[in-house]
């Protein structure tokens, strides 16, 4: 059964590509590319992280710091210390 914290690696991974490209419009496949490839610390794919687009784009609907510019792009604006 799902958790309350299902979704955390995911968010995180979301929150690792924004502040790598802070205020760069994203293309939802580069998105997916690397939420699909994201690895641990170990460097093996992580498992709890890979996901489809559906389930992503409802993520970001739902971040505050994810705003779509057109249909498929989308652009990360840091909110406070992160």
């Amino acid at each position: 059964m799902a958790r309350n914290n299902k979704n955390y690696y995911r968010y995180k991974a979301l929150h690792e590509i924004g502040n790598e490209r802070a205020e760069e419009e994203m293309n939802i496949q580069e998105i997916m590319t690397f939420i699909n490839n994201y690895k641990n610390s170990k460097g093996r794919l992580h498992r709890h992280v890979n996901s489809m687009t559906n389930v992503i784009v409802n993520l970001m609907y739902q971040m505050p710091e994810y705003e779509i510019v057109k249909s498929g792009v989308w652009v990360y604006t840091p909110i406070g210390d992160e």
